[in-house]
């Protein structure tokens, strides 16, 4: 991939392991400086604050910020970011995010009944963060109870798993997401390195 094609970067929340790259990214995007041309789209709190991960100086290589906020849309090159809503997620400023009108990406959380109300329905493709097999109360992460019931209530044609704890890895996720797709009636894939998928028509 030459990442001087990408044009946009959207991140979910601060968490190590979903922003681990994101500095190097612009770095490689704005061409070491030479290029502006990228957007970031985030919680603010991935820029300002005494927890911010986006190094200030590469802030000046993008070309423009906005700041995601529950229900708010977003648009970039006739691309919109949907922030669906904001989770509960150790305190972190997280939201769960619909990509461009047919992907539903949900983010690190707990599951909550509003998610039933607020994700859309009949998704292309819905990704959940689905780290735990049995949920672990006082931890907000998605467990395959809760990533069930989305499934289950908002109908994707396509749902994918990813974000797995050493217990889903001892489960074997392609075991699970196979034993969801029989339950659910639903097709459930388990992320892979490097999985590319083609949805709609």
């Amino acid at each position: 991939i030459d990442y001087r094609d990408i044009k946009l970067m959207v991140i979910s929340h601060l968490h190590l392991d979903h922003t681990a790259d994101a500095n190097t990214l612009i770095e490689a995007c704005s061409d070491g400086g030479r290029l502006r041309e990228l957007t970031l789209f985030a919680p603010k709190s991935v820029l300002e604050g005494e927890n911010r991960v986006i190094l200030p100086y590469l802030k000046h290589r993008l070309k423009a910020v906005s700041y995601l906020e529950e229900g708010k849309t977003l648009e970039s090159n006739g691309f919109t970011v949907r922030a669906v809503m904001r989770h509960t997620h150790h305190g972190a400023e997280t939201y769960g995010l619909e990509l461009g009108g047919d992907i539903v990406y949900v983010s690190c959380a707990r599951f909550e009944e509003r998610m039933l109300e607020l994700y859309p329905r009949n998704a292309e493709l819905m990704i959940i963060n689905t780290t735990f097999y049995k949920e672990r109360p006082g931890i907000d992460h998605m467990s395959v109870e809760g990533a069930k019931r989305l499934i289950g209530e908002l109908k994707p044609k396509i749902a994918v798993i990813t974000h797995f704890s050493m217990e889903m890895h001892d489960r074997d996720p392609e075991r699970v997401a196979e034993e969801m797709s029989q339950e659910l009636g639903t097709q459930v894939i388990s992320a892979q390195d490097y999985m590319e998928l083609s949805i709609g028509h």
